[in-house]
């Protein structure tokens, strides 16, 4: 009962900050400053943040579910959702992030150097944050608990 409710919290708070820093903290910080740089720097602070909750998370989360002992283990679709969520936030925080960071996206359509190069990163992450949303929403709705036969 009571790795079931830590199971539950986990969840909740990986989604919860995945949700709440994706849809609507940076999409305000770039409404609401003035400086785009200033708002980039903020942002990217916060997906990082974001990307080692869910690491940390997804960690407990693996670890519990194994107790679950589900055979074959290619029927647990709520295990190898939770591998997929970890995998898509490594390949963003490690794999996509560092070289966007050396990007500097263009500013006022002003052509740059980063121009031809930031984009398709930008759209990469952004395509691999919304994944992970959905996968998200899927073990919200179907929960992390294998239901009873």
């Amino acid at each position: 009962m009571l790795i079931a409710a830590v199971e539950r919290l986990v969840l909740t708070l990986w989604v919860g900050a995945l949700w709440v820093v994706g849809y609507v903290a940076a999409p305000l910080l770039f409404t609401r400053l003035d400086d785009i740089a200033a708002a980039g720097r903020i942002a990217e602070a916060m997906f990082a943040s974001v990307a080692w909750i869910g690491l940390g998370c997804g960690a407990v989360l693996i670890a519990a579910q194994w107790r679950h002992k589900i055979r074959p283990l290619a029927a647990h679709w709520r295990l190898w959702l939770v591998v997929a969520m970890v995998v898509l936030t490594v390949v963003g925080e490690f794999g996509v992030r560092p070289p966007m960071a050396e990007f500097i996206p263009p500013v006022d359509g002003a052509d740059s150097p980063g121009d031809t190069a930031f984009y398709p990163m930008y759209r990469l992450a952004e395509s691999l944050y919304f994944l992970n949303s959905v996968i998200a929403a899927v073990l919200v709705a179907g929960g992390v608990q294998p239901r009873d036969s």
